[in-house]
């Protein structure tokens, strides 16, 4: 190997690790962003559920406003706009499985 080789190769190895790292990092946030969407999924199901069960008396609007206030105390980093596109379509969701009717 010559001396321009060996001079390329060294200078390649930086930017191999580079692209290796940065490919790495974008695989383990999306794992990340998979597992937190998860996460609120699961929460809005279960704050879901219990506004249904504590605030029978409830109409739909303010039975969201609780859903989220509930939320908000478990620290969801969303605005309350994200969080009812969530609560509206796990509702719908549950509304259609059955296991909760909103048409009461």
């Amino acid at each position: 190997m010559n001396e321009i080789q060996f001079q390329i190769l060294l200078l390649s190895i930086p930017v191999i690790c580079f692209v290796v790292t940065t490919f790495l990092f974008k695989g383990v946030n999306a794992l990340k962003d998979r597992e937190q969407l998860a996460r609120v999924i699961m929460l809005c199901e279960v704050a879901i559920k219990a506004t249904e069960g504590v605030w029978k008396n409830l109409k739909g609007p303010d039975k969201k406003a609780k859903a989220i206030k509930y939320l908000r105390t478990l620290g969801i980093g969303m605005t309350d706009e994200q969080l009812g596109i969530f609560i509206d379509a796990i509702v719908e969701q549950l509304t259609a499985q059955g296991i909760i009717n909103t048409h009461k």
